[in-house]
């Protein structure tokens, strides 16, 4: 039986967070066990910093690059022994002098690949530990088998990444795999970043193409509650979340679920189980195949920043030929709307999302209108 195992930046905050993940791996995962990790705290950020100060002054994209170079390497040293750190300092400091030498303005690829750095930081990192751990591992790129086109919501072709994913996991077949999360590869060999919870999808679509039994994603909360235990005091961790249930909850955008990572599940045999590394004998979420209870609701979620698009089509054009696609250009780039109502007598199409998925809404809508 083949498992999976996620980790998210806030398991993999600092050294004692990754010695509690190689902790977590001896215990619960067998020596040819995938692993797909996240950038290590708000690594992520502050390479979004760096390319926000690029362009505007390279003093503080300097003093940014510093903070990076200063985090990864005590990461580096307080896990490994200087024999095993070396190795790992030279390539980063190799990486953040390449990163230092960057000339403006930095293509969309180009800083695609620049955000995947801390990807590559932790699966490195990770699987040294374990290899000091006696646990033998490998780091793997997942742009060398994952295949997508650049998009709001990238995509992964299954068909042109199963093969890959399949002759590259075979040539390591009795060690842990340590994977990086949040990005795939175009057929131009451009870094594609895989967009909000990506490392998530990513982790159930490696594991779906891997024909793991089960996915676990690790990360700084138990599993699914009732309600927000921050706003509802005797909000309780839901052992079992039927898969229709928890779509639902994905679908309203609840933060600790995404549809997209929902889809290899749907789609697949395999199970995802939803734990914290903080607290591993906390408990945690099932999400099974189970046929529904009939028992009503079991979770209250709500959102404090919903945005509204209201569509007023003009008597110029054809509303009812029109409302249909619309949805279903949405649908396709992966926007389906949390709320929509339409109303054919003000010609009118109302649309509700978050503020993430925002830019790409309105970017469909306005390509959908430049044709009609």
């Amino acid at each position: 039986m083949t498992q999976l195992h996620k980790f998210g930046g806030s398991s993999l905050a600092n050294a004692e967070c990754f010695r509690r993940v190689a902790t977590i791996l001896k215990e619960h995962s067998d020596s040819h066990d995938l692993v797909v990790v996240s950038a290590a705290g708000s690594t992520t950020n502050n390479l979004l910093k760096w390319l926000g100060a690029l362009e505007k002054d390279g003093r503080v994209a300097h003093e940014i690059l510093l903070e990076l170079r200063a985090y990864q390497n005590q990461l580096i040293e307080e896990l490994l022994p200087q024999q095993l750190a070396e190795p790992l300092q030279e390539k980063l400091n190799g990486e953040l002098a390449e990163l230092g030498a960057a000339l403006t303005p930095l293509s969309e690829a180009e800083k695609a690949a620049v955000l995947g750095h801390g990807e590559v930081w932790s699966s490195r990192l990770l699987s040294a530990l374990l290899n000091h751990q006696d646990m033998e591992s490998v780091a793997l790129d997942s742009r060398d088998f994952l295949r997508a086109e650049m998009g709001t919501q990238p995509e992964i072709d299954r068909g042109l990444s199963w093969p890959l994913i399949k002759a590259v996991l075979a040539q390591h077949p009795h060690c842990r795999k340590v994977i990086t999360g949040f990005m795939a590869q175009n057929s131009q060999g451009q870094t594609v970043l895989l967009g909000r919870n990506g490392s998530d999808y990513s982790a159930t679509i490696i594991g779906a193409l891997a024909e793991a039994n089960k996915v676990t994603i690790w990360s700084d909360v138990a599993g699914v509650y009732s309600a927000d235990p921050r706003v509802v005091s005797d909000a309780c961790l839901l052992p079992l979340l039927r898969l229709d249930e928890a779509n639902e909850l994905a679908r309203l955008a609840a933060p600790v679920l995404h549809s997209r990572t929902l889809q290899p599940v749907a789609q697949s045999a395999m199970d995802l189980e939803l734990r914290c590394s903080h607290q591993p004998e906390f408990g945690s979420t099932r999400i099974e195949r189970v046929l529904a209870s009939g028992r009503g609701a079991k979770i209250v979620t709500s959102l404090d920043d919903v945005n509204l698009i209201e569509l007023t089509v003009a008597h110029s054009h054809d509303f009812e030929a029109l409302e249909p696609q619309v949805l279903s250009v949405l649908n396709k780039a992966q926007l389906a709307p949390l709320a929509y109502e339409s109303q054919l007598d003000n010609r009118c199409i109302r649309l509700a999302y978050t503020d993430e998925l925002l830019p790409g809404v309105i970017a469909c809508i306005e390509f959908i209108l430049e044709w009609v």
